[in-house]
C-alpha cells in the first residue's frame, strides 16, 4: 500500500515537472536586430557575431529578430555574421510535438557549408520554438526572419474541405503550408545568385567580402 501511494506520489511530481518546463512556455527570447535575415554585416560598423554562448536551451525568435527561423537559404554575411544558420525544412504542425530538422549555414557561396539538426516544436499560440546547440565553429549565428502565420479558414457541416490556410493580401503561403511569406526580403533577392544545389558560383556572381 505504502508503495503505492509513493509511485503516484512520484507520478504527480514529475507531472508537474513536465508541464512546468513545456518549451513552449519556458524558452529564451531571441530579440537582437542583427540576427534578422535582412541584415547585412557588411552594410554595418558592427563585427560579425557567433552564437557560441548557446548550449542546448530551448528558444523563441522575437521582436526585430524576426518570428521563426527562415526555411531557404540565407547567403553568407547575413545576420550578423559570415555563415548564417537557416532550416533546412519545413516547421513542424501542432500536432507534431517535438521534431528533429537539419539547419545548414551558408558561406562562400554555398548554401551548406556546415550542417547540423535541432529540434523545433510548434506552440498554440502560433510560434515556433527551437532547442539551438553551439554551433561547431565561428562565425556562425542562428537567423531569425519575419512571418505572418496564415489563418485557418472556418467551416462548419459535413462539406467543408481540409483545413487550409488563408493569407492576408500581398503574401503568398510559404512551402511549411502554415506561414505567409510577405514582400520579397534582400536575403531572398540574393538567394537567387547562389547555386544552393553544388554550392558552386554562377557566372558574375560573387560573395561580399
Amino acid at each position: 500500500m505504502m508503495l503505492l501511494v509513493i509511485i503516484n506520489l512520484l507520478q504527480e511530481v514529475f507531472g508537474l515537472t513536465s508541464t512546468a518546463l513545456d518549451p513552449c512556455s519556458a524558452y529564451i527570447s531571441l530579440n537582437e536586430p542583427w540576427r534578422n535575415s535582412d541584415f547585412h554585416v557588411n552594410q554595418s560598423s558592427s563585427l560579425p557575431l557567433c552564437d557560441s554562448h548557446m548550449s542546448g536551451e530551448w528558444y523563441r525568435f522575437t521582436g526585430m529578430a524576426g518570428d521563426a527561423m527562415p526555411t531557404f537559404c540565407i547567403p553568407g554575411n547575413h545576420c550578423g555574421t559570415h555563415a548564417p544558420i537557416w532550416l533546412n525544412g519545413s516547421h513542424p504542425q501542432l500536432h507534431e510535438g517535438i521534431v528533429t530538422l537539419p539547419v545548414c549555414a551558408s558561406f562562400n557561396n554555398n548554401c551548406c557549408q556546415w550542417n547540423a539538426s535541432i529540434d523545433v516544436k510548434a506552440c498554440p499560440g502560433g510560434y515556433f520554438v527551437y532547442r539551438l546547440p553551439r554551433p561547431s565553429v565561428c562565425f556562425h549565428v542562428y537567423c531569425g526572419h519575419f512571418y505572418d502565420i496564415c489563418d485557418e479558414v472556418d467551416c462548419t457541416g459535413p462539406r467543408c474541405p481540409e483545413p487550409e490556410c488563408r493569407c492576408v493580401p500581398g503574401t503568398v503561403l510559404g512551402p511549411d503550408r502554415q506561414t505567409c511569406l510577405g514582400k520579397t526580403s534582400e536575403a531572398e533577392e540574393e538567394r537567387g545568385q547562389i547555386n544552393c544545389a553544388e554550392g558552386r558560383d554562377k557566372p558574375g556572381d560573387t560573395e561580399d567580402r
